[in-house]
């Protein structure tokens, strides 16, 4: 059993390039960011978020000799899930689920059996699904910056490496996203 406890990502993709079984520590530490990333952005159930997800490790793997140490491990396999989230939206936007239909009820039920305050974490749960509903409905280009930042708590310079776009541009995309989306939660709440 290999492990990768206490390395850095940056020891852990040099383990990987001496010998390819340390690949699961890079699989091990990212596949559900991952995946929630390619969710959160393409809008998408959770089993094609991970087929996006293997294509995106996939990816890391074949061009792991190609990683720049003057970014993070992190930002570079977010850009490259980036990358693949977008052209996933590009090739297949007519097969996206309506985000109003996602899920079975079983989040619910699981709130239910794990707290007792119930009536708060249902208040939290609706209020969620509108912010969801209303970052979904903003441009691409403002929902990106937004679950980047926000979500993902990825820095302004390294959205920037991972969207290919100045730092200053990214500023003003996350303040204009930030704009729409709370005029657009004015009205639903």
């Amino acid at each position: 059993m290999l492990t990768c406890t206490g390395k850095t990502d940056r020891e852990v993709v040099q383990m990987v390039l001496r010998n390819y079984d340390y690949f699961e520590c890079l699989i091990a530490r990212y596949e559900e960011r991952i995946k929630r990333y390619i969710i959160r952005i393409c809008s998408v159930n959770p089993e094609t978020a991970e087929d996006i997800a293997q294509e995106v490790f996939v990816k890391v793997f074949y061009h792991l000799n190609d990683y720049n140490n003057n970014f993070s491990f992190s930002v570079w396999i977010y850009r490259i899930a980036h990358n693949m989230a977008v052209d996933f939206i590009r090739k297949n936007s007519r097969f996206f689920e309506s985000i109003t239909n996602y899920g079975d009820g079983s989040e619910v039920y699981n709130l239910i059996l794990a707290d007792d305050d119930l009536y708060e974490n249902y208040r939290k749960k609706e209020l969620g699904m509108i912010v969801r509903k209303a970052l979904y409905s903003l441009p691409r280009k403002y929902r990106e910056v937004l679950i980047l930042r926000y979500l993902e708590d990825i820095s302004y310079k390294e959205i920037s490496y991972i969207l290919k776009k100045p730092v200053n541009s990214v500023a003003v995309l996350i303040n204009r996203g930030s704009k729409l989306l709370k005029s657009r939660l004015k009205f639903k709440l």
